[in-house]
């Protein structure tokens, strides 16, 4: 009956040492060994989903004919009415 106590409270502190090692309660140090660093320059087009603010260095082709007229902006919101008649942009050519 001891052993059989003394079994079940190694278990019980054995589990409690790991919930609060999980917990971060008792820290845990790892230690970790890098064998290899790759040094990689690669040039190529990116295809990205990107949410945030973004800067642009280059020019940006936008169709004005195709948005010229219309006053809703679609966020990650939801979609917006910008103006109430709709803004046109000033275009050379029609």
């Amino acid at each position: 009956m001891k052993t059989f106590k003394l079994i079940l409270s190694l278990i019980a502190i054995g589990v409690w040492i790991l919930v609060l090692q999980n917990t971060g309660i008792i820290p845990i140090t790892h230690r970790v060994r890098v064998i290899n660093e790759i040094d990689a320059n690669i040039t190529n087009a990116v295809d990205a989903n990107v949410s945030g603010s973004v800067n642009v260095n280059n020019t940006v082709d936008v169709n004005i004919h195709a948005i010229n007229g219309y006053n809703q902006v679609t966020t990650g919101t939801g979609t917006h009415s910008v103006f109430p008649y709709g803004y046109m942009l000033p275009v050379d050519n029609w």
